[in-house]
């Protein structure tokens, strides 16, 4: 469970031993550091990730516009609840500009300062939150870059292939929970394509398992001794014989005899010299899964 963590800069003494107490009894679980000095609190800043920052805004030593710049600079995402002792319109105003997320005036107000506390808490939780969903859909932005920057090319008959995936996603949902999703995936191994089908649902009874799963590899292999393959094996039939026209193989992975991915593997072209020779060149055939060109673009 996440517990916030707040800090307590100023130089009375006996502020930050009563604040502390009070902040506990009116916000539970909240842990309360507290420094009396500008470079103790900057050190402490520094080194944790507070979820709110309470400083008296006159601190021996440094203005206090000059201590928010610093903490700003330091931890920008964080707010900071400045105490002042009077209202100066001028140094509010600088104050918010300068980064300020809330006023504490003395003698302070209990009530004031338990709900603006709450609220930059929340506020903080929330800027975290937002700054992880960033991170994260950078992070699959530069995935699907690496895909688009390196397609994998595979000569193959499109209408061929696209028959295999058809197959594979009928069978998986066909023996799939209802409603549980079927994963696709694509990825190189070495000199190889492959491409997976994959139930990602819940796991099923083993009594439950369709006999195209549970008899695959035997009926596959009567099939290749008879010519005449069971009509519930036909569709893995034919694809076995694509693939393997396409130089590929497949492969099943059962899980504990409860779940199966389908594995499709196929070559990938030798690399060979350009030849400046146009006549001599071959056209290849588009990758599977190739990026559209208006996307590449």
């Amino acid at each position: 469970m996440y517990t916030p963590r707040i800090l307590l800069v100023d130089d009375d003494l006996m502020l930050l031993q009563a604040l502390p107490h009070m902040v506990a009894l009116q916000l539970h679980g909240v842990v309360v550091d507290t420094s009396d000095t500008a470079q103790g609190a900057l050190e402490k800043i520094w080194a944790q990730d507070y979820d709110a920052i309470i400083s008296d805004i006159k601190m021996p030593g440094t203005d206090g516009l000059e201590l928010l710049a610093k903490m700003q600079e330091l931890r920008p995402e964080v707010p900071t609840l400045l105490i002042t002792g009077h209202a100066d319109d001028t140094l509010i105003t600088q104050a918010l500009r300068g980064g300020a997320y809330d006023f504490i005036q003395k003698p302070i107000d209990r009530v004031y300062l338990v709900a603006a506390l709450h609220r930059a808490i929340q506020t903080r939780q929330l800027r975290r939150r937002v700054q992880e969903q960033q991170r994260a859909l950078e992070q699959h932005a530069h995935y699907l870059e690496q895909l688009v920057e390196r397609p994998l090319e595979v000569e193959v008959d499109r209408e061929r292939i696209s028959q295999v995936l058809i197959n594979l996603l009928f069978t998986a949902r066909k023996c799939s929970p209802r409603g549980s999703p079927i994963t696709v995936g694509l990825q190189q191994v070495e000199d190889e394509a492959v491409i997976t089908v994959m139930d990602a649902g819940e796991s099923m009874p083993e009594e439950k398992i369709p006999e195209p799963f549970a008899q695959l590899f035997s009926r596959l292999e009567a099939a290749d001794q008879t010519g005449a393959p069971a009509k519930s094996s036909l569709g893995l039939y034919l694809t076995q014989k694509i693939v393997e026209q396409h130089g590929g193989r497949v492969e099943v992975h059962n899980d504990t005899g409860t779940r199966c991915a389908f594995s499709v593997i196929l070559p990938l072209p030798a690399l060979a010299p350009e030849s400046t020779d146009d006549s001599k060149q071959t056209r290849k055939i588009p990758a599977l899964f190739q990026p559209p060109e208006w996307l590449i673009s």
